[in-house]
């Protein structure tokens, strides 16, 4: 028997505490940037950032895991894989993974790991486990998101400052017998000559505990640059996928765009050929969330009715460095 893996069902964490463009705009007044029209060029208006001690990205993904288990009935103990997506992980040991699964109180047969490709890394573990779950005896698996990028950004740097959003969105694939539905494909692009653009911590690991090092560089470094233009060739990735998948363009309802700039993707609407409002943008409501920013995109369209089962949709994402995933999906 051929099986399908469809996404069964979708939650979403965000800290209570929201943050408006203003408060930015003040923060960096003495700056020589443009804050307001790079905010406005970046589709900002407000996003969450965590203003708990306590709150890490393990605690959000555990609401978001949560929020995902209640909406479709199902308990901790029917997950069989579960995969933890963070560039900005609470642990290097153990798998942050293993705490999730310890606090949803996940089984003991249960596969659980961490899986870092930065802001492309939710896309990359649910085409891992679509094709995982197609081919094993494993019938659900849970994929969960969660970044605290804004926490780790160096205080002098107005991109990563002004931009970065908390969250955390965990998703639920389910092996079914339905023909037709859920995973299709996937594409990739890798550039590996950027690998300097972005740097988390900056000093690298090894260098963290020398005295001569600062606070700030153990933070987030930005050096700003279209990282080897990637964004630019994701309407050829998109292309390929569709090619690949013998489908055409209009088939597609609705596009699951990184949500790291709007204007980008904007000028991959008008690129393609494609109305702009087929490209769902949650960037302004929730800043930018790393990892899980198409997923945010995603269950927000869900939520509002955007899109409904059986519809043809695209996701794409890039991390740094970089590499980028295109995958081909009915809902």
């Amino acid at each position: 028997m051929v099986y399908s893996v469809d996404i069964k069902g979708i939650g979403a964490y965000f800290p209570n505490n929201v943050v408006a463009n203003d408060y930015f705009v003040e923060y960096f007044k003495d700056n020589e940037e443009d804050v307001p029209g790079m905010l406005k060029m970046f589709g900002r208006n407000v996003r969450h950032i965590s203003d708990e001690e306590d709150e890490n990205s393990v605690t959000m993904a555990v609401k978001a895991c949560n929020k995902a288990l209640e909406k479709t009935n199902l308990s901790a103990k029917d997950i069989d894989l579960l995969i933890f997506s963070s560039g900005t992980p609470e642990y290097l040991a153990p798998a942050n993974a293993l705490k999730i699964h310890n606090l949803i109180g996940g089984k003991e047969t249960a596969i659980a790991y961490d899986m870092n490709a930065n802001c492309v890394g939710m896309l990359i573990a649910i085409e891992q486990a679509s094709r995982y779950l197609a081919n094993s005896s494993l019938r659900y698996a849970m994929v969960v998101g969660s970044e605290q990028m804004n926490r780790y950004s160096q205080d002098s740097d107005v991109i990563t400052k002004c931009n970065f959003g908390d969250a955390a969105c965990a998703v639920i694939l389910e092996k079914t017998d339905r023909a037709g539905s859920g995973f299709k494909d996937a594409v990739y692009h890798v550039n590996s000559e950027h690998t300097s653009v972005m740097l988390f911590p900056e000093c690298g690991l090894s260098n963290i505990y020398k005295n001569n090092i600062s606070e700030q560089e153990k933070r987030i470094l930005w050096k700003g640059g279209n990282a080897g233009n990637g964004f630019a060739l994701t309407k050829a990735l998109i292309e390929s996928l569709l090619k690949k998948s013998s489908k055409n363009i209009a088939e597609i309802k609705k596009f699951f765009i990184s949500q790291v700039c709007r204007q980008n993707i904007n000028d991959l609407a008008d690129s393609l050929g494609e109305d702009q409002k087929k490209f769902v943008y949650v960037g302004d409501k929730f800043g930018y969330t790393g990892t899980s920013s198409p997923l945010v995109a995603l269950n927000y369209a869900i939520e509002t009715g955007q899109v409904k089962r059986g519809d043809d949709i695209i996701f794409w994402s890039i991390g740094t460095g970089y590499i980028s995933c295109a995958i081909l999906w009915k809902y």
